[in-house]
């Protein structure tokens, strides 16, 4: 059995309350209500403090389909007290739209609180700096591997450009909303952080307190929902049933984690993708990790001089070298050191046309 509660949404407040945190990073399953208590808090700090956000999505599509419904739900203006949609036939309401810019009326006085943009518009946000605009709210940050690669260019420096375009010189706060999609994070991945351990729920602070990290992994239903509680009751024991309810990654591997052998022989180091993985040999089997030894060869898809000592490999000339690590990944005679292992070396198993 699991444990119901009544409460309808997760709380963002004790991870926000972190004063010296700039990027604040929610990673949860999925259903627990994160766009619904960003709404409301949208809403109510427009209402009481004229204070306004900045909404991103990652793509221009999912922007349109974003503004089209934002407000109109009938149980998110029940949440959100005061809200009254703008009636132009009364002339009576104190909230409208316009394209993808909200409005809120205070003191007589129409002003915006709230625009929603996509990551690929960061370069039009220079000039968008307003001292009442202090959040910035990335939902659904976090995505598959797959449609990463959809995004033209460094997204990560592109969001921080378009963070630090709109704060300017006041104080703002950039919150990140995200289902446990993929282990293979490139904000994480920037940064120089590692994935957390999967069944852990809490918050962790990195960059002297500047980027604060919450992991959760309780799912939060209403006792009435009898739908969620079929869709529990359906998914229990399956891997999508354990994306949503406790707290694996969608793409999570069901395998068994080695470490390499102390006795194992090198066999090939990789930079690939700009990320380092060791290749060695034991007694038939394959070893991966992600401590190879960066003062020798590093072979890469792409030299960019961080390591001393790299190695492009081009596919026509060195494809058919690997002839090793063909059979013993066809064989089912590979081990991996973790989970991010096996989704680093992806790409490499992709160039050498290998399918494990």
């Amino acid at each position: 059995m699991y444990k119901e509660t009544l409460k309808p949404w997760i709380d963002l407040n004790k991870a926000l309350s972190y004063s010296t945190g700039l990027f604040y990073f929610f990673d949860t399953v999925r259903n627990i209500g994160k766009t619904w208590a960003v709404k409301k808090r949208i809403w109510r700090r427009a209402f009481k403090h004229g204070k306004k956000t900045i909404y991103v999505r990652r793509f221009r599509k999912e922007v349109s389909e974003c503004s089209a419904t934002f407000y109109q739900s009938a149980d998110i203006i029940k949440h959100c007290k005061g809200l009254i949609p703008y009636n132009p036939d009364t002339k009576k309401g104190n909230c409208k739209q316009q394209g993808r810019t909200f409005f809120i009326k205070r003191n007589q006085k129409w002003t915006w609180f709230l625009k929603i943009v996509s990551l690929t518009e960061y370069a039009k946000m220079r000039s968008a700096d307003d001292v009442d605009c202090d959040t910035i709210i990335f939902d659904e940050y976090t995505t598959t591997p797959e449609k990463y690669k959809q995004y033209r260019g460094n997204e990560v420096e592109h969001f921080i450009d378009l963070s630090i375009s709109i704060a300017r010189h006041h104080n703002i706060r950039c919150i990140f909303l995200g289902n446990k999609e993929s282990i293979d994070n490139p904000y994480y991945n920037y940064f120089g952080l590692k994935p957390l351990p999967t069944a852990f729920q809490g918050t962790r602070t990195y960059k002297q307190g500047t980027l604060v990290r919450t992991q959760f992994n309780d799912p939060i239903e209403l006792q009435e929902d009898v739908t969620l509680c079929k869709f529990r009751k359906l998914l229990d024991k399956t891997a999508y049933g354990q994306y949503m309810h406790a707290g694996e990654y969608k793409t999570h591997v069901a395998l068994k984690w080695y470490k390499t052998p102390a006795k194992a022989d090198g066999y090939l180091q990789l930079y690939w993708k700009k990320k380092l993985l060791a290749i060695s040999t034991y007694k038939g089997y394959i070893y991966v990790n992600d401590r190879p030894d960066i003062t020798c060869t590093l072979f890469t898809d792409q030299c960019d001089n961080k390591y001393p000592h790299q190695k492009q490999l081009i596919k026509k000339l060195h494809g058919k070298l690997f002839n090793t690590l063909y059979h013993a990944v066809q064989d089912n005679r590979v081990r991996y050191s973790n989970e991010t292992v096996f989704n680093n070396i992806q790409p490499f198993y992709k160039w050498l046309n290998i399918s494990n």
